[in-house]
């Protein structure tokens, strides 16, 4: 037997049985680590089909667009925090766009929503927008029973179908003052502008134009300030309307500059408003516009106008100074990922968790139950402190707003220097003093 045969054919330390062993249960004991890592590893995320939300809206105007954004940033932080726990399981939120084309057909709004239930198997629908296309979407949604949340519309007749049906109704919510709880601090943003101008421009009798859309949008303003303006100290001399997506309002911009008003008093939905925008600040017609013109909270009126629109004021959803302790993160994470200020996002954003919290108390999906769930909200938001109204209140349902320090209340901003800013209430902290717009001073 020659010296190769017998090393070869020895045993050796590495091929005794022992040794063996010992290799096989290395192995079977890291397979058995790695396997509790891995479902360890796997018990924060979730496996289970995820909870749907319809972001819905106009997706070609910017109101869509940034209901999507902010049901996008409210998902995206609950995720990644782990999800929702649903009653001890771990679900993840996603948001689908549901282009409802309300703007140019209601049909449309309804159709897209049922599609939304019944094919995309959406849990819960948050946004809206236009009023006629809202009370459809609302039909659409409480027949299917399924949660909606108006998250950009004011007008209060959705809420006051809950106070008269609240069997049918009562999937229905809303984050977003309506036009009833608005008006009380759209005429706190006129009189706290009436002063500054008395006081700034030595003028004893302001004179006031309204600006509307036509359709029930406006109605309900126009109506509110023909009785309340006078009140004020306001002069209503003139009441402009127009269509929501008018896109030349010469004449009435022309009416406007030869009364000599001092304040327009917006109530604008569409595109109109930076339509008026526009005109208004190319011409530099001496007034002070106040009011509600939807396209100035965000960036599409920068857009729209060519920075014409520097000095115009609007009431807002949310601004850059501090209603909650939420509301600054929120707002500099929106502008930062988007590069638009929030608007509807912010409403749309709270929506989202309210959901999520109401879920979670609910422990389940059943939206019956997350009804009763929801109606126990005292959510603090980015946009608000946000309470829903009982049915013993005039709007169930709809945000709680009061006089009351604490709760939900609509801060006016104005565009200066190509910036959006606080400007009432006047001791927030970020807030600044309204400044005239200063070809007025030579029209006193």
């Amino acid at each position: 037997m020659n010296s190769h045969q017998k090393i070869k054919g020895s045993s050796s330390p590495t091929d005794s049985p022992g040794r063996s062993l010992d290799i096989f249960f290395i192995i079977l004991a890291s397979f058995i680590f790695l396997s509790v890592v891995f479902i360890n590893c796997n018990k924060a995320v979730p496996k289970t089909e995820p909870i749907t939300i319809g972001a819905i809206g106009p997706m070609s105007y910017d109101s869509g667009k940034l209901i999507f954004y902010g049901c996008s940033v409210a998902a995206d932080e609950i995720n990644k925090a782990g999800g929702v726990n649903l009653a001890g399981q771990k679900r993840f939120i996603k948001v689908i766009k549901v282009d409802t084309n309300e703007m140019m057909s209601v049909n449309d709004a309804g159709a897209a929503i049922e599609k939304a239930i019944m094919t995309e198997k959406v849990n819960c629908l948050i946004g809206g927008n236009k009023l006629e296309a809202a009370l459809e979407e609302q039909d659409t949604a409480v027949d299917l029973s399924t949660i909606i949340i108006s998250t950009a519309n004011n007008d209060p007749e959705l809420s006051i179908k809950v106070k008269k049906d609240y069997t049918r109704y009562k999937y229905w919510f809303r984050t977003y003052l309506n036009s009833v709880y608005s008006a009380y601090y759209l005429n706190l943003h006129a009189s706290s502008v009436a002063d500054i101008l008395k006081k700034d421009l030595g003028l004893q009798e302001l004179k006031a134009i309204i600006l509307a859309d036509k359709g029930p949008s406006g109605d309900s303003m126009v109506n509110f300030w023909d009785k309340s303006l006078p009140e004020l100290g306001l002069k209503v001399i003139e009441t402009y309307r127009i269509a929501p997506t008018s896109s030349d309002i010469s004449s009435e911009i022309e009416g406007l500059r030869k009364s000599r008003a001092q304040i327009v008093l917006q109530m604008l939905t569409g595109s109109s408003g930076t339509t008026f925008a526009r005109q208004w600040g190319e011409l530099q017609i001496p007034c002070a516009p106040i009011g509600l013109n939807n396209q100035a909270q965000s960036t599409a009126i920068v857009e729209g106008t060519s920075t014409k629109m520097n000095y115009l004021a609007t009431g807002a959803l949310v601004s850059n100074a501090g209603i909650t302790d939420r509301t600054a993160p929120f707002f500099e994470k929106f502008i930062e990922q988007y590069k638009e200020y929030p608007g509807y996002g912010s409403t749309s954003y709270d929506a989202v968790w309210i959901y999520k919290e109401a879920v979670e108390r609910a422990g389940t999906l059943d939206s019956d139950k997350v009804v009763t769930s929801l109606e126990m909200t005292d959510f603090i938001g980015a946009s608000n402190r946000i309470l829903f109204g009982n049915s013993n209140t005039p709007f169930p349902h709809d945000l709680l707003s009061s006089q009351t320090k604490g709760y939900a209340i609509m801060p006016m901003v104005q565009w200066l220097n190509g910036e959006q800013v606080c400007t009432w209430p006047s001791d927030l902290k970020g807030s600044q003093k309204y400044q005239i717009p200063p070809w007025m001073a030579t029209t006193k």
